[in-house]
């Protein structure tokens, strides 16, 4: 999926069994509705593509009023081990 709004990330390594995919994609500042004064929130989707089963083994999106920061950990979300870690909660070494 290739989006100009959206900011696209891919980190890749090796869980000991297979080789994983990190995709993130995100964008700050939408607005949650088109009429009257709103929140602006942070999009995010992460997905996990697996090289050796050649699929998506893990997805899901996010919509946060919390902050989306960039860096080694890009996005606000780290999944391991089916436990999702918020970067504010756990910041990113």
């Amino acid at each position: 999926m290739k989006n100009s709004y959206l900011t696209e990330y891919k980190r890749r390594e090796w869980n000991g069994r297979n080789h994983l995919e990190y995709r993130y994609r995100w964008t700050k500042g939408v607005e949650i509705r088109d009429s009257r004064e709103t929140l602006l929130v942070n999009y995010l989707y992460m997905e996990i593509w697996n090289e050796e089963k050649g699929k998506v083994t893990y997805k899901n999106a996010w919509v946060t009023d919390k902050e989306i920061r960039e860096g080694k950990c890009p996005a606000a979300c780290r999944v391991r081990e089916g436990t999702q870690l918020w970067a504010w909660e756990e910041p990113c070494l």
